[in-house]
């Protein structure tokens, strides 16, 4: 089952936001949400949705606090 036109989306934003980083950062959500423009919590979502697919990797952040 090919991924839906939103996903490719994501997927994409994911794929040019992270090589556009050096070294050992990592693209956050708010970054995905607004190449994509969404809100963070749908990017989020988007993003475990192609983690559960392995197309991406998810990796939480722990809350600031």
């Amino acid at each position: 089952m090919l991924p839906s036109s939103t996903l490719r989306t994501t997927s994409k934003a994911i794929y040019q936001g992270q090589s556009a980083l050096t070294g050992a950062e990592h693209l956050c959500d708010g970054q995905v949400a607004s190449s994509v423009g969404v809100a963070p919590g749908t990017a989020t979502t988007m993003v475990k949705a192609l983690a559960e697919s392995g197309l991406a990797e998810y990796e939480p952040t722990a809350a600031f606090g």
